[in-house]
């Protein structure tokens, strides 16, 4: 399985480190504000409801937090090998709604 996360940029590729188990987050070796090119750029998930033609955008930055001087993403791996519909599905909590 590949992380499309390591596919953005060769040096944010270098700083990343993702948990591939249930539930893990992935995690840059500097503070967020070090990756400027990355919010810069725009890198963002399109959310469409089921039933909708509207969708909406979020940043990658919404959910990037600088934490124990490490730039934290909230992102977690669901495997749908091993955890059935998880993967088909996505939760949006409440760092996304501040």
């Amino acid at each position: 399985m590949t992380n499309l996360l390591y596919k953005v940029d060769a040096t944010f590729a270098a700083d990343l480190a993702c948990d591939d188990n249930m539930g893990g987050t992935c995690v840059l070796a500097n503070e967020c504000s070090t990756y400027s090119a990355l919010w810069a750029n725009g890198w963002s998930l399109k959310v469409k409801m089921v039933g909708s033609t509207n969708y909406m955008l979020v940043p990658m930055s919404a959910l990037a937090v600088d934490e124990n001087s490490v730039c934290k993403i909230y992102l977690q791996f669901l495997n749908n090998d091993k955890y059935g519909s998880q993967s088909d599905n996505i939760v949006l909590g409440s760092l996304f709604l501040q």
